[in-house]
């Protein structure tokens, strides 16, 4: 992955997101996944947590209310 450094002015930031945008609509949809991964990898390192450890996931179930 090539990295690639821009510098903005703080007040600048329509023009930051612009790029970002433009950055990652780029990106082939397994480069996208690669970059959440070391994200989240980079987190669990951070919280101390194992990366590779199954956790659980939420489930939610939306339900329909009776009416009366």
């Amino acid at each position: 992955m090539k990295k690639t450094v821009k510098v903005y002015k703080l007040t600048d930031t329509e023009k930051q997101e612009e790029e970002s945008l433009r950055y990652w609509k780029s990106k082939s949809i397994k480069a996208k996944i690669d970059a959440i991964n070391q994200l989240r990898i980079l987190y669990c390192q951070s919280k101390g947590l194992n990366p590779d450890e199954q956790r659980l996931q939420r489930v939610f179930k939306i339900t329909q209310l009776s009416q009366g």
